[in-house]
């Protein structure tokens, strides 16, 4: 019998312990807040249990915290808040669908929970914010593109100053990446990023205090949250001209109109063949027409030679011919011989 109770006992503890597992996964239970930043999901723990969050309550000191429950028709349950030290801070008994915390509550990280039938249902995480934070993000952003994100940092007056640092923190598609941004002076903070994935990507920022909660930094102010579009993209195709005979580019060439003409030595010669015949040879001067883009075109003149009969009583000047003279001269040539001969002779005698 002792093993039988044992036994009993044992089933009886699983069955709490799974039916503790099932409440905290209810999806018939929802909390809302007033203010709330849509945010990556991510896990808090509270009295040993996870819990999967995807927004974060922002008010600020002194302003009373408005809670919106949905919870299955004629459930009792109660409301806790929860301060950063997970130590019960305030409750509503019997809450409604709508309730209010309306204490003077000091700036930190807080949790609102609905606990019914003896375990905690769902949680929300509240900031009592110290800290006004905004966040400058680009509304689209190429694919592959180094985009800059800037923060902007104020202490609410009255508030602790003990900031720690600043974060933002990215989400697409259930992946989340946390930036550690660098003050740049005057309460602002930059970082950049580079976000290869196409889509729509959550954006927001958050700053933390010196003190802890669940191994972390307490959040102390938190911003709206933002959407970045990120498209495939685009590439421009640059057209490179391409010079082909006959267009005239600036290629350094000529316009193939325009034909460079090189002449070549011209001379005529005029060579005297004999008496009877004079040949004529003209050498013409050869031009040749160049096309920078065109295939080399060459006119060449053929030199011509003539021969003209010329009468055998016709005189051809020739500058390098001697010219000889016959006739009556050569007559008298031998008389004026004789006669000085004979005038010699008489003055001897």
């Amino acid at each position: 019998m002792s093993r039988l109770a044992a036994g009993v006992v044992a089933l009886l503890c699983c069955t709490a312990l799974m039916a503790g597992g099932i409440a905290a996964a209810d999806s018939s239970y929802d909390l809302a807040i007033d203010g709330s930043v849509d945010t990556p999901d991510r896990v808090v723990t509270l009295e040993g249990n996870e819990y999967t969050v995807s927004a974060i309550g922002v008010v600020d000191p002194g302003e009373p915290i408005q809670v919106s429950v949905e919870a299955p028709t004629n459930t009792e349950y109660d409301l806790y808040l929860y301060n950063d030290d997970r130590r019960s801070e305030d409750r509503i008994n019997d809450a409604g669908t709508s309730e209010t915390f309306d204490g003077d509550y000091p700036s930190g990280s807080y949790m609102v929970a609905i606990y019914a039938d003896g375990n905690f249902i769902t949680v929300h995480p509240v900031v009592v914010r110290s800290y006004d934070v905004t966040i400058d993000a680009p509304a689209t952003a190429e694919a592959g593109e180094e985009i800059e994100l800037s923060v902007s940092v104020e202490n609410v007056q009255g508030t602790p100053t003990d900031l720690e640092g600043v974060q933002i923190v990215l989400s697409n598609n259930g992946e989340a990446e946390t930036l550690t941004a660098t003050e740049t002076g005057d309460g602002t903070y930059t970082a950049t990023t580079t976000l290869s994935e196409t889509g729509d990507y959550l954006v927001y920022a958050n700053a933390r205090g010196s003190d802890t909660v669940d191994g972390e930094h307490e959040l102390v102010g938190v911003s709206q949250s933002n959407e970045i579009t990120v498209q495939t993209a685009t590439t421009t195709a640059t057209a490179t001209p391409t010079s082909t005979p006959g267009d005239g580019g600036d290629g350094g060439g000529q316009d193939p109109a325009t034909a460079t003409a090189t002449p070549t030595a011209s001379a005529t010669v005029t060579p005297t063949a004999s008496n009877d015949t004079t040949a004529t040879v003209t050498a013409t001067a050869t031009a040749t027409s160049t096309s920078t883009d065109q295939p080399t075109a060459t006119d060449t003149a053929t030199a011509t030679t003539s021969e003209t009969p010329t009468p055998a009583n016709v005189l051809t000047p020739n500058d390098s011919s001697p010219t000889t003279t016959t006739g009556s001269l050569s007559v008298l040539l031998p008389l004026g011989a004789l006669l000085g001969f004979g005038l010699l002779a008489r003055r001897q005698r």
